[in-house]
């Protein structure tokens, strides 16, 4: 039995596919669709034409549905790694980083202000040295342990 060939218009291939006309030009072009004949587009080839076009395009249903499960999985496990420690968000590190930078500058600029008295008032130079040493080993030891 030999199968009959339907012929339909641009027009009418657009209404079956529900595309613009410019859309089935576009897709002739990029030899999807059958190009026309001197009657007119074979519809059934154009529409197994386009049906394979659809079933091999990468953004089809499956593989939409397969990333969707990817990028969700990749989010619970990241949620997880917050939950458990293994992971922390970058703005709690960056405000904890300045917090310790600005304890330690404050703690550092603040030896002058608490030694320039007692220096200016002592006469040996030796006992001005042990405590500038001692005021700045307190400030290494403060940063070391935090």
């Amino acid at each position: 039995m030999k199968q009959q060939t339907l012929i339909g218009t641009k027009r009418q291939l657009a209404v079956m596919l529900n595309l613009s006309e410019r859309r089935i030009t576009d897709l002739v072009t990029a030899k999807i669709l059958p190009p026309r004949g001197p009657e007119g587009f074979d519809l059934v080839a154009s529409v197994r034409g386009y049906i394979g076009f659809l079933k091999s395009e990468p953004g089809n249903l499956k593989s939409e549905r397969l990333r969707y499960a990817k990028v969700k999985a990749d989010l619970l496990g990241l949620q997880l790694e917050e939950r458990t420690g293994k992971l922390v968000l970058r703005e709690a590190v960056a405000k904890k980083l300045f917090e310790l930078q600005r304890r330690n500058r404050d703690a550092i600029f603040n030896i002058p202000a608490r030694l320039s008295g007692i220096v200016a008032a002592e006469s040996d130079q030796e006992v001005d040295f042990q405590l500038l040493t001692w005021e700045l080993n307190q400030a290494m030891q403060k940063l070391s342990t935090q």
